[in-house]
């Protein structure tokens, strides 16, 4: 069963895929399904602001050639709006100042429409692993950081003494307290 989640919630294996070919949109959509995500189609970015209300992906496949905003943009008020969202553009533009202009608005990965469902499917899981890792790391940090709060004078005492101390023997006992 689809769980809905709130705006400020991703839902870890949600994605969205905005392409205006019907035909590549459904089978990735059903591809991505078939391995495990939860996966939404939309033929355009005002198609996909409604849900967009709704739902706050892990990830969106974009396509460049959009009708109506096109995916370039609509990466950038992607990112503005949901800046850890992954984004991998799928496109059939293929130009070098394209594929870094993709990658510069925001884009994570950029992949050309010729690239097979399974690569497709193992880039996002890269992005993924890679946003996943990220949001483990920054609430290790935001743990630490928390703890760290509290042992600062601790730690103040003992950097004191170790800079007060003139070159000690390597027999000298460690300041523990």
């Amino acid at each position: 069963l689809y769980s809905w989640q709130t705006m400020s919630t991703p839902d870890l294996h949600l994605i969205f895929v905005i392409d205006d070919d019907a035909s590549l949109r459904d089978d990735l959509v059903d591809y991505l399904l078939g391995e495990g995500y939860r996966a939404l189609g939309f033929a355009s970015y005002e198609q996909f602001v409604p849900a967009s209300e709704l739902l706050q992906p892990a990830l969106v496949v974009l396509d460049l050639g959009l009708p109506g905003l096109d995916g370039m943009a609509a990466c950038q008020l992607l990112r503005q709006r949901w800046p850890h969202v992954g984004v991998v553009m799928l496109t059939s533009r293929s130009g070098v100042e394209q594929q870094q202009a993709g990658l510069q608005a925001g884009a994570d990965a950029y992949l050309l429409k010729t690239a097979s469902l399974p690569l497709v499917q193992a880039t996002v899981a890269s992005v993924l692993r890679r946003l996943t890792s990220a949001s483990l790391l920054a609430a290790s940090n935001a743990s630490q950081n928390t703890a760290s709060h509290a042992s600062a004078p601790r730690r103040s005492q003992f950097l004191t003494h170790l800079c007060s101390r003139k070159a000690d023997p390597p027999s000298a006992q460690l300041f523990v307290g």
